[in-house]
């Protein structure tokens, strides 16, 4: 079991957000002034069908979405009050802030067919 310090987490996760959200902005602004083709896509949309076209598009390569299906499975089957130590601490926390969605979260398996 582990035990979190969420004002530890929380300022890390502040400074690390600022700091890549500065880098990559830096890296687009180098890639406009410098007139190169790029395609800007964030972590949490590209799993979409519409971002996936335009990914493949991009890419130019055959317009299949059958080729990115996801095969990933949960390795770790325990609950987060099983591998937190603190959870409770951590879960009176998160409640009603935009992480609170993180406290169950569903297991989904994806397979290889």
């Amino acid at each position: 079991m582990i035990s979190i310090n969420l004002l530890s987490v929380v300022n890390f996760c502040h400074v690390l957000s600022k700091t890549t959200n500065d880098f990559f902005k830096r890296i687009e602004e180098t890639l406009i002034n410098s007139n190169q083709d790029f395609l800007n896509l964030e972590y949490k949309t590209c799993l979409n069908d519409q971002n996936k076209n335009q990914i493949m598009s991009y890419l130019q390569v055959h317009n299949d979405l059958s080729l990115l299906k996801i095969t990933w499975k949960k390795l770790d089957k325990r609950n987060l009050s099983e591998r937190i130590k603190n959870f409770e601490e951590v879960k009176s926390s998160l409640i009603g802030t935009k992480y609170e969605s993180f406290l169950n979260p569903q297991i989904i398996e994806y397979k290889n067919d």
